[in-house]
């Protein structure tokens, strides 16, 4: 059975408390507040694409830069809840958006990008070998399965049928944390998606089948956010995350 082929190694809604402690300061010094701050949460995937994607919307939007703010889609989501709502939300798959105790806050503008599975590993196994007998025997790292790499690569074990394989797994809470195990040697294979993979030549890079995950864009209320939000869905923001690899967003 083919598993792979094998490439050489891309409504009111809470404001943020430093948003908010930012307007009261303007307002008692009587300055003249610039534009609304964006706080743009973004997921471990977007580390490099996210500060060019932020560099070129100032660039175009002067005294607006992003504040961006890193993690797995779960910590995002979590963040959110707990009162320290992103004003710009894009999460790694699908369903990190269903764990929002307030979906009402925010608006769903489309689909940022997408980004397929795949594995890495430090050293090629023999062309002639079972895939499946040589997984179970490597020391993988993986998402925990709360988030959407996680849920990526349980579905593609689920699907083949190598759960098993997995069973002994180092668990890590973002896709760059799996890299960085990968890279440093702590595990000879993991999962994370093509954009991370490109990130370090010295690895090789496994293509998986599958459907890619896509990133949807959650915008919630204000001029500012709204502005941002239908940026990324533009012809400048696509080119630059198309040129990080991934896959072509869609407007919802």
């Amino acid at each position: 059975m083919q598993f792979f082929s094998w490439r050489p190694a891309p409504r009111a809604r809470r404001r943020s408390a430093l948003a908010a402690l930012g307007a009261l300061a303007l307002a008692a010094s009587g300055c003249a507040a610039g534009p609304d701050p964006v706080v743009f949460a973004a997921p471990s995937s977007f580390t490099d694409v996210a500060p060019r994607l932020a560099d070129a919307y100032a660039a175009s939007h002067p005294g607006a830069r992003p504040t961006i703010t890193l993690g797995s889609s779960a910590q995002l989501v979590q963040q959110a809840n707990a009162g320290t709502a992103p004003d710009v939300l894009v999460t790694a798959d699908e369903r990190a958006p269903d764990a929002l105790v307030d979906p009402g806050a925010y608006e769903s503008f489309g689909f940022a990008a997408s980004n397929a599975l795949v594995l890495v590993a430090g050293e090629v196994p023999p062309q002639d070998d079972d895939f499946a007998a040589w997984l179970p025997e490597a020391r993988l790292a993986l998402c925990a399965p709360d988030v959407p790499c996680g849920r990526a690569a349980d579905a593609w074990l689920a699907r083949h049928g190598l759960q098993a394989a997995v069973a002994d797994a180092s668990l890590e809470a973002n896709v760059r944390q799996v890299l960085t195990k990968v890279s440093s040697g702590q595990a000879d294979a993991g999962f994370v998606y093509a954009t991370d993979a490109a990130t370090d030549e010295s690895l090789q890079t496994v293509a998986l089948d599958g459907d890619a995950n896509r990133y949807p864009v959650l915008v919630g209320e204000g001029d500012a956010a709204r502005s941002f939000g239908e940026w990324l869905l533009g012809d400048e923001a696509q080119e630059i995350l198309r040129g990080a690899g991934f896959g072509e967003g869609a407007a919802g």
